[in-house]
């Protein structure tokens, strides 16, 4: 079970990675967003293998996101192979997967990303 003392344990295992690159005061730019980020992703994975198959199915549909949000009566949907955790696998590519991987979110998670203005602080993530 998911307590209050993991979640707190995994934002404090980002805030250690971004010490030194950002100053604590712009951690809430970087942990909030890589917060809600993981909790949408968390709530794709028990369909995501439905989702990545509905959405080869749906890929010459302009509307293949939203169609998919209504099939899975979800309110947020990411048609990439990558989850979370899946860009850092390919540290030599992880800022390119790690883009390609918020590209896939449906219309409504990218603009409250692009409100932090997260994405230029992934030019930021060290390397590892």
């Amino acid at each position: 079970m998911v307590t209050f003392q993991n979640k707190a344990t995994l934002i404090m295992k980002v805030a250690d990675i971004l010490r030194g690159v950002f100053k604590p005061e712009e951690y809430d730019k970087i942990i909030l967003p890589m917060v809600l980020l993981k909790r949408f992703d968390s709530v794709l994975a028990d369909d995501k293998k439905e989702i990545l198959e509905g959405a080869e199915d749906l890929k010459e549909n302009p509307n293949a996101k939203e169609t998919l949000k209504e099939l899975f009566g979800l309110k947020v949907v990411n048609d990439s192979p990558f989850t979370f955790e899946k860009p850092e696998q390919d540290h030599e590519h992880f800022k390119e997967n790690f883009k390609k991987y918020l590209n896939s979110y449906s219309d409504n998670v990218k603009n409250t990303i692009r409100a932090f203005q997260f994405e230029a602080s992934i030019t930021l993530f060290p390397k590892y």
